[in-house]
């Protein structure tokens, strides 16, 4: 696996097509985010960019837990590509097959910060690469639900049916991914460097249909430092789970002391982000909502409210109760 200096972030959304195939088999699906290491607050959002490592070993987690081999081919299939609420605005409006493959070439880094499909071409036909890092050494459910989805954008214009001349992966010789029904008769090679599908350049040119329109989301890139990503990453998690050097290893993919000093390499510490993000939280709790101040304390991690009392008034000079009132008096006067 490639080293890792910053955090894999994705779309909850892109997360959604397994979160949809394990309830419609029946798994408990609140319980095995909190142990992956997801926050809950992400089957609410799905706008929401959460850790990427998690989110592969809850895939992984549900495929092992209800003996589903081909988990990532089941996700596709109840929700394609495609259809992913974040998704689907970016890709309306393309013409032809090419300009489809190229438009979700571009937009998958609103998606994901670590996911990056190039189309290469190679005499007769064209190939759609996934070329991001490997992020676990076990990747055989995110490839099947990588290459299914490239599949499925090409049976957009070709067909249910259509199947590519070849298939690659990077993971080994797998029975299961072989005689799966939803890849025959692709010839299918294990071990490649990156999971890949073979698209006839003949197709290139057949009309997308029309999608049909769908919210503008205004969906932006994800955060590129370390900082940011944090900043962006760890209000979801704050009260729900205590944010321990297990959860942060899992959060981040690297360790707490690898961590600590690559904030340390950039003029900051994991320590000042937590409060930054504290902060930042409990100034729109106080501002926006009635919660009392127990209840605030809890959603931000704190044991009590004198904790939380004593770290608000060291951010900003006054107190929570203080801070309330100032902003309701402004209010009246605006």
């Amino acid at each position: 696996m490639r080293k890792i200096r910053n955090i894999p972030l994705i779309r909850a959304s892109v997360v959604e097509p397994f979160i949809l195939a394990a309830r419609a088999i029946g798994t408990p699906v609140e319980k095995l985010l909190e142990s992956a290491g997801l926050p809950g607050v992400m089957l609410d959002d799905f706008e929401l960019l959460v850790p990427e490592i998690p989110a592969w070993k809850l895939a992984q987690a549900i495929a092992r837990i209800e003996d589903a081999p081909l988990f990532g081919l089941q996700a596709t299939f109840i929700l394609a590509h495609q259809d992913i609420r974040t998704v689907r605005p970016l890709i309306e409006g393309c013409i032809n097959l090419k300009g489809l493959l190229e438009r979700f070439c571009l937009i998958v880094p609103t998606q994901t910060n670590t996911g990056q499909y190039i189309i290469e071409e190679d005499g007769e036909f064209v190939w759609l690469r996934q070329t991001g890092p490997r992020l676990l050494p076990d990747r055989v459910q995110v490839e099947l639900f990588e290459v299914a989805g490239m599949m499925q954008l090409v049976q957009l214009v070709a067909g249910e049916k259509w199947r590519p001349p070849e298939i690659h992966f990077s993971f080994k010789h797998c029975d299961h991914v072989i005689n799966a029904e939803l890849l025959n008769p692709s010839k299918i090679k294990f071990s490649q460097r990156y999971p890949a599908i073979v698209i006839p350049r003949g197709i290139l040119m057949l009309e997308v249909p029309d999608l049909g329109a769908s919210k503008d989301l205004g969906i932006s890139l994800p955060p590129v430092t370390l900082k940011d990503q944090l900043l962006y990453a760890l209000p979801s998690y704050l009260g729900a789970q205590k944010l321990t050097e297990t959860v942060l290893s899992d959060i981040t993919g690297m360790s707490f002391r690898t961590l600590q000093r690559t904030l340390d390499n950039q003029c900051t510490s994991y320590s000042r982000i937590l409060d930054q993000v504290r902060f930042q939280k409990a100034q729109s709790l106080l501002k926006e909502t009635d919660e009392k101040l127990l209840n605030i304390s809890m959603m931000l991690g704190y044991e009590n409210a004198s904790a939380f009392s004593r770290a608000f008034k060291r951010w900003s000079g006054v107190s929570p109760r203080e801070f309330r009132t100032i902003n309701v008096q402004i209010g009246h006067r605006i």
